[in-house]
């Protein structure tokens, strides 16, 4: 069961304490799908010790260094006696959902958006001015609204800290946005306390969020162009919530479309006005 996030200003009952939220993008703006997602993974701090030392068990017995999704869904190429070459997409979800049941089992809360950039562009200038950084690029809308829904999965009383795959052009771009946040929000600057960029292959939650972030792409494709998902089986099987005696993630996602960014464009000018 997916939970939906909301653009507008919801109240959500907290589900735990803790203070990490791992994260990372995907898609390009300027690609043929026009999809972007973000991705966002946690868990209590007390509960990442055994996370880790599940994750790297499968790498291990996979032979892989990482779960990096952009190259295990190139379904032609080989990496490992799990993953031969020239393997078919039902093969590869096949090896994939041991490390579904990791996330799964061991983390609390997942969410992800999925934007429609096409319906970002014909949102007003006035609107992607605020969110768009220097290239107006919708991940930092993405980024942005996934700090205000951090807020509300989490007791009021936490402090939050991001730690986002490490990514050489939209870096700075998102630590100015993280800041801008913080500095226009006296209650969410006592609340965020770091925002850090991390290099994936040593952090299994990044490796995660990675794979979420893949699948949610691809989903969204799906929903906004057409396109057959050949991946949805494992999209379904990771974010279908596990019964309580099997885990306590929840998970929540943000479909971004049209009629959803104009509601969120007619709030701020409204707020604006």
């Amino acid at each position: 069961m997916l939970h939906e996030l909301s653009f507008l200003d919801s109240i959500r009952k907290p589900l735990m304490t803790t203070i990490q939220f791992y994260c990372d993008e995907g898609g390009k703006y300027e690609s043929p799908h026009e999809v972007v997602t973000f991705a966002a993974l946690t868990l209590s701090p007390n509960r990442l010790q055994g996370f880790n030392e599940d994750w790297n068990a499968l790498l291990r017995a996979y032979e892989i260094p990482a779960i990096h999704m952009k190259n295990l869904a190139n379904v032609s190429k080989g990496c490992s006696r799990k993953f031969r070459e020239n393997r078919t997409v039902d093969q590869t979800i096949e090896a994939l959902l041991p490390f579904a049941d990791c996330i799964n089992k061991h983390l609390e809360v997942g969410l992800f958006e999925v934007l429609d950039v096409r319906a970002y562009i014909a949102m007003p200038e006035s609107v992607k001015n605020k969110f768009g950084g220097e290239y107006r690029d919708p991940h930092y809308l993405a980024f942005v609204r996934a700090m205000v829904e951090f807020q509300k999965v989490i007791s009021a009383e936490d402090k939050i800290s991001l730690i986002c795959d490490d990514d050489a052009i939209k870096a700075f771009d998102c630590y100015l946005h993280y800041r801008a946040v913080c500095e226009g929000n006296p209650e969410q600057r006592q609340r965020f306390i770091a925002l850090t960029f991390a290099k994936a292959a040593s952090f299994p939650v990044l490796q995660a969020a990675d794979m979420v972030a893949l699948l949610s792409r691809l989903e969204g494709i799906e929903r906004f162009r057409g396109e057959t998902n050949k991946w949805r089986e494992l999209f379904t099987y990771l974010t279908t919530e596990p019964p309580p005696s099997k885990g306590l993630m929840r998970w929540y996602d943000m479909i971004a479309d049209g009629p959803v960014l104009k509601k969120l464009a007619d709030s701020l000018e409204k707020k604006e006005s």
